[in-house]
Order: structure tokens, then C-alpha cells, then sequence
């Protein structure tokens, strides 16, 4: 049997602290040391702001258009100019 004081690791060991941690804390954060890389985007992330981009766009110009082309036309053609 071996005793704590045994173990070729010391507890101040990175690599035990983060083999240690629950799974509900960010090891990412508990192991950086200020100089290490961010992890990598997420997966998709660069398609997904392709399609948010010109969806916006497409809602931006119909909420611009309703109000400001569509009402007016109709109230002309059914009340005649002013």
C-alpha cells in the first residue's frame, strides 16, 4: 500500500490538479497559464454566420419595406392621391 507521500506526483502537479477536477469545472481555465492558445472555434461556426448575415438582411429590408413602400401604395390605391 502506498501513502500519499509516496505518489511520484506532488499535489501541486498540473496534470493532477486537472485529472482531479469535476467534470463541472472548465479545466481549460484551471490548466491555462496565460500563454497557451484559445481552444479551437466551434465546428460550423464560420456557415452558420454566412446564412445569419443575408437572413438579417432579407428581415431588415422586408421591415423596412412594409411600412415605408407597401402601407403608402395601398392607402393610395384605395383612398386616391391626397
Amino acid at each position: 500500500m502506498t501513502s500519499p507521500s509516496d505518489s511520484p506526483l506532488s499535489p501541486a502537479d498540473p496534470a493532477l490538479v486537472a485529472a482531479s477536477a469535476p467534470m463541472t469545472e472548465n479545466t481549460f481555465m484551471a490548466s491555462a497559464s496565460g500563454t497557451d492558445d484559445p481552444p479551437p472555434p466551434l465546428k460550423g461556426l464560420r456557415r452558420l454566420m454566412w446564412w445569419v448575415i443575408p437572413a438579417n438582411l432579407g428581415i431588415f429590408m422586408l421591415w423596412g419595406a412594409i411600412p415605408g413602400i407597401l402601407l403608402p401604395q395601398q392607402i393610395t390605391v384605395l383612398f386616391g392621391e391626397a
